[in-house]
């Protein structure tokens, strides 16, 4: 008989609690992306996000394009401020002024915006909420992931590794990054640009299998947009108790929130919408009640255990120490975070 131990939506008052659609990885002419900041800024907003980070690369940037940052190397976009000006790849003064003097703030034009940067002269890693922008205009001065994540962690960052499938690196080396540098590393990428690496979610599988429940990885969905066939695919709905910075923090620290992948990237979010997920430890059972799905999925170490919206995790075979749950309907496909489980 298995007991539940880790709960990610552990607290949330799902009547008051507030739905923040963001994207965590993108990117502006600063690095390698094709549109302006300005322009990145107001589509994503269009689209009904709330949070967005921009986490340009660190490593280098596009010669031919005009550069708000005076071209240089070593970039932490930061802040929105940049984008405004009197030029045409420019917003109106003002537009994305910041109103809280913190390294996160609610802009006037009423985002959440995130401190951040891709380090990317490594396997690359997404750094938040700190300055960290991986070296100065002479060098990069991390020389492996280890010392990256170090150097963000001693400026009290939280970060995640993007895109893995990129990397061929094995399970193991994942495990012994997430256990040196838990919780400061609390996430991973399983959705890129769309589905570039589609094993990805095995090896999130892979690494939850040696690491929960007392060690939970969050996974992620991110348009890592640098042009615009790549806007609006991925998507996650964090879940903020107060449009805040402070409350950011907790939502990517516990795994608040859930995330999508909508193949036709409308910008409509498309993909099934959970409105609540519900305990009842005396049955044994996590219902999820969610908008727009035709399938629920509920897989562990790569296996589907148990189909709709209730899962009973007392009697259940092939549970072992956690569980996730897949939505499934004609447009795409959303997932909730890990359930952690002891004997």
């Amino acid at each position: 008989m298995k007991k539940l131990i880790f709960n990610p939506y552990d607290g949330i008052d799902w009547s008051t609690i507030l739905r923040c659609k963001a994207n965590l990885h993108t990117h502006t002419t600063e690095s390698d992306g094709l549109l302006y900041g300005a322009d990145v800024i107001t589509r994503y907003k269009n689209a009904g996000y709330s949070i967005l980070a921009i986490t340009d690369h660190d490593n280098y940037r596009v010669k031919q394009r005009p550069q708000e940052n005076g071209a240089v190397k070593y970039v932490n976009s930061w802040p929105w401020t940049i984008w405004e000006g009197t030029k045409d790849y420019q917003a109106p003064t003002g537009t994305f002024a910041m109103i809280k003097d913190e390294v996160l703030g609610v802009t006037a034009n009423g985002m959440l915006t995130v401190q951040s940067c891709e380090l990317s002269g490594i396997n690359h890693i997404n750094s938040y909420d700190n300055d960290y922008s991986g070296g100065n205009n002479k060098r990069i001065d991390y020389t492996n992931e280890e010392s990256a994540i170090q150097a963000l962690k001693d400026r009290k960052g939280v970060c995640v590794i993007n895109h893995p499938g990129r990397y061929g690196e094995t399970v193991q080396w994942y495990v012994d990054l997430y256990k040196k540098f838990y919780p400061i590393l609390r996430g991973l990428e399983v959705y890129n640009q769309g589905d570039t690496y589609p094993h990805d979610r095995d090896l999130w599988d892979d690494i939850l299998t040696e690491l929960m429940p007392f060690m939970p990885v969050f996974g992620w969905s991110n348009d890592d947009m640098h042009r615009e066939r790549d806007l609006f695919r991925n998507y996650q709905y964090l879940l903020l108790r107060e449009f805040t910075a402070a409350e950011f923090r907790v939502a990517l620290n516990l795994g608040r929130g859930f995330f999508s992948y909508e193949p036709g990237g409308s910008g409509n979010a498309l993909a099934p919408y959970v409105n609540s997920v519900v305990i009842n430890k005396n049955k044994g059972t996590i219902s999820i009640n969610a908008d727009n799905w035709d399938s629920i999925e509920w897989i562990c170490e790569k296996n589907i255990i148990s189909t709709g919206s209730r899962f009973n995790y007392k009697n259940t075979r092939g549970l072992t120490s956690y569980v996730r749950a897949k939505l499934t309907n004609s447009k795409g496909f959303t997932y909730t975070q890990p359930f952690g489980f002891i004997d």
